[in-house]
């Protein structure tokens, strides 16, 4: 639950003046998409025919995988702002054994701001921007929440 609630906060913080929010969904799989990787989605109030297929990227870096693996990226517009609250929680949820989940990677994008929101599991999330001086507010804010094994490395970013 912690790592839901601290999402919402940062998500409802960081997005607070955002006017354009996009959904980034990315699905690791064979060279063609899976036809059901958008079904999770279903559970929220997106469906799978919201989505565009942007195309797919060779993951020929990755340790993780054995034989040709694709990542497959859709995107959709969140119309609402409670839907991001859907999105988090069908994310999150996975951590706490919540089913229905979502096995895609997540990015939340304001891309007026150039800002990006990765909430990965219930150890935490990654926040980026274009510009240092947009997240020093974010950091200040919620310095206590910082995961410590790159305390030192943000610290040298927003206190240095």
């Amino acid at each position: 639950m912690q790592a839901f609630e601290r999402a919402d906060a940062v998500a409802s913080w960081l997005f607070r003046d955002t006017e354009e929010l996009w959904l980034l969904s990315s699905d690791y799989g064979d060279e063609k998409p899976r036809k059901k990787r958008l079904k999770p989605y279903k559970k929220t109030t997106l469906r799978p025919s919201d989505f565009q297929y942007l195309g797919k990227v060779f993951q020929e870096d990755s340790d993780d995988f054995t034989g040709d693996i694709y990542r497959h990226w859709d995107a959709t517009i969140l119309k609402e702002r409670w839907q991001l609250r859907e999105v988090l929680w069908l994310t999150l949820g996975a951590e706490m054994g919540v089913r229905p989940t979502v096995s895609a990677d997540i990015y939340v994008v304001d891309f007026a701001r150039g800002l990006v929101l990765h909430p990965y599991d219930d150890s935490g999330m990654d926040v980026s921007a274009t510009r240092k001086e947009t997240l020093v507010p974010l950091y200040q804010e919620y310095h206590d929440w910082l995961q410590t094994f790159r305390i030192d490395e943000m610290r040298a970013a927003f206190e240095g």
